[in-house]
């Protein structure tokens, strides 16, 4: 993160990390770029309020994404302005969230521009699909295998011979843990839970396949989507959905895939109302043919 100004930093045993930068200072500002699809900002704030202003890739403008604000420290947040105003009430556990950017490489600037208060930086939470686990095994079951690697890649050639036999075809399996997640984002999001990666030893045809059963809040219009590798789409399945009536969700898409490791995910977006999934009956296979 760049900070320009007059910044303070602190200890704090209550902050993130235990420690925070703040500045009262109008025009001073942090800065981070990042590559993903959004961030959360996180922050506490003193008894005086203040003013502070985002700015994503030069744009203050941030209703064309979806956001979010939380915590006692927030008096408002505008997204069409950028403009968080903070309030009299001195707290920790504040944020601001934007999501829904293409995926690649943002910049976000946040500036204070008005009162004599001030925000106590903590951290960035990026939202990003750049670290998945790594294994060398033929089939995964989600949170069977340590996560957390930033390898995407083993290269590594152990034994000729063994590279020379033919490979035993590779699976991989993601099913429902949070119970009865929803959206109403009109912007294509991640399903929870329904992400997965597979690493093909050899490049060709991979069969991905999703079960599960959705309502909808009023009567709600929607669509799922499989994601590969960051690319989303075509359309995958339509939804129509009534208040407490279970709609079953089922099919497959057949992708050319080359050797490699690749993120398997699905995505859901709505038209009208709110989608709810059905407890944890979701499932997204992925295996070779």
């Amino acid at each position: 993160m760049v900070y320009v100004g007059t910044w303070t930093a602190a200890l704090n045993a209550a902050d993130i990390g235990g420690w925070n930068l703040s500045s009262t200072t109008t025009g001073d500002y942090v800065q981070y770029t990042f590559f993903g699809t959004g961030f959360e900002h996180r922050f506490s704030n003193n008894t005086t309020s203040a003013t502070w202003q985002y700015t994503i890739d030069g744009s203050t403008n941030v209703s064309g994404f979806t956001t979010s604000s939380y915590g006692a420290g927030v008096s408002s947040f505008t997204a069409s302005t950028g403009t968080l105003v903070t309030s009299t009430s001195a707290t920790v556990g504040n944020g601001v969230a934007v999501s829904g950017l293409s995926m690649g490489l943002h910049t976000v600037k946040i500036t204070k521009t008005a009162g004599t208060g001030t925000i106590y930086h903590q951290s960035f939470d990026i939202i990003t699909p750049i670290h998945t686990h790594k294994n060398n095994l033929y089939a995964d079951l989600q949170n069977t295998l340590s996560v957390g690697s930033n390898s995407l890649l083993d290269t590594r050639k152990i034994s000729e011979i063994k590279e020379a036999l033919p490979a035993q075809k590779v699976w991989a399996q993601a099913v429902g843990v949070t119970s009865g997640p929803s959206t109403s984002s009109t912007i294509s999001a991640p399903m929870p839970d329904m992400s997965l990666t597979v690493n093909k030893r050899i490049a060709g045809p991979m069969e991905v396949s999703f079960t599960g059963a959705v309502s909808g809040t009023g009567s709600a219009t929607g669509a799922i989507y499989f994601g590969v590798d960051g690319i989303i789409g075509p359309l995958f399945i339509d939804v129509s959905a009534e208040s407490g009536i279970k709609q079953a969700l089922a099919g497959s898409q057949i992708y050319n895939l080359g050797a490699g490791f690749h993120k398997i995910d699905v995505y859901w977006s709505v038209s009208t109302s709110a989608l709810t999934c059905d407890g944890t009956a979701r499932v997204l296979t992925a295996k070779e043919l």
